[in-house]
């Protein structure tokens, strides 16, 4: 399916690929197949086996491990413009689920695509290796943070630096996730994120709304983390 080549300027802004030229990511997704799916599917299981990867057309697409019989761990929530299953590309199988939480569309490549052309997509390849190495360490540095609210300011750290818009005020970050499911991402309950973020606020250093985070003093921000846990990761998560 032939893609935008404004778009793939946009996924290539988005993933910070720098690298990689449009044009090679036009091409790429030229012999993709496109799908769709309603809320609440999946796009592949744990154990399904590897075949392809993926580019995000519209919708939100949850990334999860089932860690029991009755929970999971929530990675990342994954929009428009995210290429995901490629930290397993070249694993047997799927480690993680990937599940529409809103009706979605999207393009999957097949993998022999990509590994027939290496010669012809170097900077590509060098630029999906990156990311994997990015979320790797940063889900490394995640599971060192046992406390709280260290957990909810490395998330808004991550946000404020991923995605962040510098305004009058401060750092403007949109909040396209519900408290109860950021709550979910972090493994802490909806009512510990709602009291860390009020004490945010009453120390002047972030606002809220439904919609947004507006990070007044994104410094003392930075000083609740020691250096080595910032940016603590989620999956591909800009959001």
């Amino acid at each position: 399916m032939k893609i935008d080549i404004d778009f793939c300027s946009c996924i290539l802004k988005k993933l910070k690929f720098i690298h990689t030229k449009p044009e090679q990511i036009e091409a790429l997704f030229l012999n993709s197949h496109y799908k769709k799916l309603e809320k609440d599917q999946f796009i592949y299981m744990e154990g399904d086996t590897i075949s392809s990867f993926y580019l995000l057309l519209s919708g939100k697409v949850e990334i999860f491990k089932n860690t029991d019989k009755y929970s999971n761990k929530i990675f990342g929530v994954l929009t428009r413009g995210d290429i995901f299953g490629v930290p397993e590309l070249f694993l047997d199988e799927h480690s993680v689920n990937a599940k529409s939480i809103t009706p979605v569309e999207y393009l999957c490549v097949d993998l022999s695509e990509l590994l027939d052309n290496f010669s012809v997509y170097p900077g590509l390849i060098f630029d999906l290796l990156k990311q994997s190495s990015r979320m790797i360490a940063e889900m490394q540095r995640a599971l060192c943070i046992e406390s709280a609210e260290k957990k909810v300011v490395s998330y808004v750290y991550h946000l404020m630096t991923a995605s962040g818009i510098k305004v009058d005020r401060g750092v403007y970050v949109k909040k396209n996730q519900s408290n109860e499911r950021i709550a979910s991402i972090l493994n802490i309950t909806r009512e510990t994120l709602s009291r860390i973020f009020t004490d945010l606020k009453n120390r002047g250093i972030i606002e809220t709304t439904r919609d947004s985070i507006v990070v007044l003093k994104p410094d003392e921000l930075g000083d609740l983390l020691v250096s080595d846990q910032k940016l603590a990761g989620f999956y591909g998560s800009t959001e």
